[in-house]
């Protein structure tokens, strides 16, 4: 009888003993349970933060140049983001304009970023709970979406920054083409009045100078020092406007007058014309009866030297 009582306690420790190894197993099932949960919920909400960046990247891709677009569709992409997408709503600021989400509404349960630009604070993200929620790292969100937000904050400053940089770059184009169009007109102009100098001064050569140094072959030593006098001035003054607009279209002086009208403007009488020249005192007067038609001047009493002198100070 004592044996069999012996042999029943030690079955009954044995028992006890299974049931506590049990129960010892069981915890760790439970443990290992729990933290197999806790990995599989915290990989669950890497992949939507993962996902989220990602969409965030094909917008910004998709939408270009257009900062509204960007922020339209990156504000959809926040909310399935967070732990609570069914109670979570968002909204982006930039400067005056808003952007949320179609159930938006802000209330006491938030998380935000702001969206700095170049050093400057343009805007914020803001994601919003719609109820309380259990607390965790920062109030009922995670330090995960923390880092998540301030990713997002991140990357919309420096979309906006590359956006706001390349328009500024395409004005700055835009002003260079203008400036360089102009400063071709400019160069163009002045090519067109080198030209024109050219001409103006080839056509005094022709006109005064050639003559002149022709004349002076034939003339004597003091008709020579005369001449050699004029010709001095006149290559002081080849580029002077006074030839040009005395031998243009509408006057039409032959080359013959505007030598004459050179010599009155430089004070010599007709008969001193008449001696350079080898012409008569009487060709010099009909010279200048013609001169003064062509200039329209021929009845009026306007001394011819004083006119001539007039034109070419003008």
């Amino acid at each position: 009888m004592k044996t069999n009582r012996k042999e029943l306690v030690k079955e009954n420790q044995e028992f006890l003993q299974k049931i506590d190894r049990l129960k010892s197993e069981n915890d760790i099932l439970l443990r290992d349970n729990l933290e197999k949960t806790r990995i599989e919920l915290a990989l669950r909400e890497r992949v939507k933060e993962l996902s989220c960046l990602y969409g965030i990247a094909e917008v910004i891709d998709r939408a270009g140049e257009s900062v509204d677009e960007i922020l339209e569709g990156i504000v959809e992409l926040i909310p399935p983001s967070w732990q609570y997408p069914e109670i979570a709503c968002a909204e982006i600021t930039l400067n005056s304009k808003a952007f949320t989400t179609a159930d938006f509404k802000s209330n006491q349960w938030k998380q935000s970023c702001d969206i700095i630009v170049s050093n400057i604070k343009v805007g914020s993200v803001t994601v919003y709970y719609k109820e309380e929620k259990q607390e965790f790292d920062e109030g009922p969100f995670l330090k995960e979406e923390r880092q998540l937000i301030d990713a997002i904050a991140e990357r919309l400053g420096r979309a906006i920054e590359r956006i706001k940089t390349g328009k500024q770059l395409e004005k700055e184009k835009k002003s260079l083409e203008k400036m360089n169009f102009a400063l071709q007109e400019v160069v163009s102009t002045v090519q067109v009045e080198k030209n024109k100098i050219a001409k103006t001064i080839g056509a005094n050569l022709e006109k005064l100078i050639i003559p002149m140094i022709h004349d002076l072959k034939n003339q004597n030593q003091t008709e020579s020092h005369i001449s050699l006098g004029i010709l001095e001035q006149n290559l002081k003054e080849i580029a002077s406007p006074f030839i040009d607009k005395i031998s243009n279209e509408m006057i039409r002086l032959t080359p013959v007058e505007i030598q004459i009208c050179n010599f009155i403007k430089n004070g010599f009488m007709s008969k001193d014309i008449s001696r350079i020249r080898h012409i008569s005192p009487a060709t010099v007067s009909r010279h200048r009866e013609r001169i003064r038609k062509k200039l329209g001047i021929s009845n009026s009493e306007i001394n011819l030297a004083t006119y001539l002198k007039k034109i070419s100070s003008e």
